[in-house]
């Protein structure tokens, strides 16, 4: 089974390629110098480069995963938009995996997940592993336990989780934020494709392998995976439109 997965829900774009158990291709592709992803002309380009370096015509896919987020709201809806574009189009299974469970999937568990909502806001998460004693997950491994599902929390609730969690591994551009709250907070290893590891997730987790095709496509329906939107869009009116609005309503 040949296997598309790609993620854009953070700075770095990252695509993967699996067959059947193993992942046989992948790319990272990090923001521009001005800190800017530009998640919308790298993803397809990059997808087009991967499945032409393994000589995959797109109708041999059999599978897309895709990374729901959370994280940026534009990245989440490029990759949701395109990967349900693609399956619907291809007539193939998609399966969305959060990127707070990748990270944790390559961390010493138990472990709490911290992205950066923005504003004040945190995106967490707390997974233990499946297997009693283990603390590592490995491909083949049942599912790992959710003890905290991915949310979004504001500074109280925030540093009332952090009080909760023994090991607690954090976004390097809010780490020095997090240690004045919890001093043992470390940060997430650089270099992870959230891609490679969905996609080990999703044929793990849901035992895909040497699945059928159109079996896969009845049960995990394009329409069926949507951004991972922990906390609106930040929407900052100008003066002008404020009074207007104000205006309109006396």
């Amino acid at each position: 089974m040949k296997t598309l997965s790609f993620d854009t829900s953070g700075p770095v774009v990252t695509v993967a390629l699996m067959e059947n158990a193993d992942i046989v291709a992948s790319k990272s592709v990090p923001p521009n110098q001005s800190g800017r992803q530009e998640a919308v002309s790298q993803l397809m380009p990059t997808i087009d480069a991967l499945t032409s370096q393994k000589k995959w015509t797109r109708d041999s896919i059999d599978l897309i995963v895709v990374g729901i987020g959370p994280g940026s709201f534009t990245g989440m809806r490029t990759s949701v938009v395109t990967a349900r574009t693609l399956a619907q189009s291809l007539k193939i299974a998609l399966v969305g995996i959060d990127s707070l469970k990748c990270y944790a999937a390559s961390l010493p568990l138990p472990a709490m997940v911290v992205l950066s909502g923005g504003r004040g806001h945190y995106f967490v998460g707390s997974y233990t592993s499946g297997v009693e004693g283990k603390n590592r997950w490995q491909p083949g491994d049942p599912p790992l336990n959710c003890v905290l599902e991915p949310c979004c929390l504001m500074r109280d609730d925030f540093v009332l989780a952090l009080s909760k969690t023994e090991n607690c591994f954090v976004e390097d551009k809010i780490l020095d934020e997090v240690t004045a709250l919890k001093s043992t907070a470390a940060p997430i290893p650089e270099g992870l494709n959230i891609a490679e590891m969905q996609a080990l997730l999703a044929a793990s987790e849901l035992n895909l392998i040497n699945k059928n095709r159109e079996g896969l496509k009845n049960t995990y329906t394009f329409d069926s995976v949507n951004p991972l939107y922990l906390r609106g869009a930040s929407i900052t009116m100008k003066p002008t439109q404020a009074n207007d609005q104000t205006g309109s309503r006396n």
